[in-house]
């Protein structure tokens, strides 16, 4: 009798667990060890996550003594804006409420107080606010909870309330940055979060029907236009518009597609003299709580290496790579990757999915057995209850210290003083024989 399967409920296949070895140094971190391997490396070979070796110094610097390794990144740097200085080297990726439970959005918010950044997701700010974290506010294509509905082509869009956004950074001092969603690892496209997953908080959040599927349309209405030249044109001004209301500096968040669109974009935002001041980007591989598998699984231009390089070039060849902050994300979740992703341009690295493992681990979840760390993003209360946060919270704090500290370890291994100094000559891609410049 062959094996069938119940199709009640499709439940949606999670992403691919971490290497055994970057998931021991997340669960020892987060438990506030020093990660170490005995008896040699624990890399597999080949290691396809991440290609690279790093190219160290057999005299590096002298011994650094806390603080000969530095780090500083000024956002607002040539506007006229509130500027935040971020000195933290891991930032806490867009994790919504509803894509994760309220527990963990306080867990992360009060394990990155007073280091780095926390980014809303696009969700809607809800229980981020009263965390007292830096948060980065995301603005998705739906607006959650900053939106009027505005109708255009057949169907329903949201228009963002430049009134509310302002009065809501007003009276929240700890929103630092406001970041333009236009696509992510799940890329563009019309993506929802499931019924089950929009709870009565959820719900109020976003400000949609609690059970019922919130729904994201495929493209912000702002940006709706004739041509790529005008959608251009208006990013450049709804960039220009958000910044004057918040007085804030202002990014957007965009996975890689075609090479030619990023220059197209860049040189755009050079002729209105109108760049962003931050632009995140994500790979094709970055992961998200709910995205349609055709996209998330096959679009995109590549890992967030060559994303970073390539938006890197674009800027430096219009003369814009000093006025835009460049922040990586999509699978950064070891110092290793933070290392190559500086190298590639990154001026500021961002992760979700390690802060969940690092999560699980404080919470007692096996997830050095290969358990996954995902069950305790969801909604049922029963899950979210069963969450200590302070105690989820404090192993996020120790995994944050620790990848912060490993960084500065290893650009003093690579013979620099800031991580923003290492370039592409300290990698080598483990299937080239000579020890040369990455491409």
């Amino acid at each position: 009798m062959p094996t069938r399967e119940d199709t009640g409920q499709v439940v949606p296949a999670n992403g691919h667990t971490f290497a055994v070895h970057d998931i021991d140094y997340i669960w020892q971190a987060a438990h506030g060890q020093t990660a170490l391997v005995q008896f040699g490396n624990t890399r597999p070979e080949p290691d396809s996550a991440f290609p690279f070796q790093l190219l160290h110094e057999n005299l590096p610097p002298d011994e650094p003594d806390g603080d000969d390794v530095t780090y500083e990144v000024t956002f607002g740097q040539g506007a006229d804006v509130r500027r935040f200085r971020l000195r933290h080297l891991l930032n806490a990726s867009a994790m919504s409420l509803g894509g994760i439970n309220d527990k963990l959005v306080e867990a992360v918010a009060q394990g990155q107080r007073g280091l780095g950044l926390v980014n809303t997701g696009e969700g809607g700010p809800g229980i981020h606010l009263g965390t007292g974290a830096d948060l980065v506010l995301q603005i998705g294509t739906a607006k959650f909870g900053l939106g009027v509905p505005a109708p255009a082509h057949g169907r329903m869009f949201a228009r963002l309330d430049l009134d509310r956004l302002a009065e809501l950074v007003r009276t929240h001092e700890h929103v630092r940055l406001v970041e333009l969603k236009l696509s992510q690892g799940a890329k563009p496209g019309v993506v929802s979060l499931p019924g089950s997953r929009v709870s009565p908080l959820v719900a109020k959040a976003r400000g949609v029907l609690a059970g019922v599927e919130a729904v994201s349309p495929p493209q912000h209405y702002e940006l709706l236009g004739r041509t790529r030249e005008e959608k251009y044109d208006k990013l450049c001004a709804w960039i220009h518009d958000v910044r004057v209301a918040t007085g804030l500096p202002v990014g957007i968040k965009l996975c890689v597609g075609r090479p030619q669109e990023v220059v197209a974009l860049v040189e755009r935002f050079r002729r209105t003299g109108c760049p962003p001041d931050f632009m995140t980007i994500d790979s094709a591989y970055g992961g998200t709580s709910s995205a349609h598998a055709c996209t998330a699984n096959y679009v995109g231009y590549g890992d967030v290496y060559e994303s970073i390089g390539l938006v890197d070039d674009a800027l430096r060849a219009t003369g814009l790579r000093e006025r835009v902050v460049l922040c990586a994300s999509g699978a950064l979740h070891t110092p290793a990757y933070a290392v190559a992703a500086f190298a590639h341009g990154a001026d500021a690295v961002f992760v979700a999915r390690g802060f969940l493992y690092a999560a699980a681990a404080a919470n007692g979840v096996a997830v050095r057995q290969g358990v996954s760390p995902y069950s305790l993003t969801d909604q049922a209360r029963e899950t979210a209850e069963a969450i200590d946060v302070a105690r989820t919270a404090q192993g996020l704090r120790s995994y944050s210290v620790q990848y912060d500290q490993d960084v500065r370890l290893l650009t003093w291994l690579l013979g620099h003083r800031s991580p923003r100094d290492l370039d592409r000559s300290c990698l080598r891609r483990r299937h080239d024989r000579a020890v040369e410049r990455v491409a």
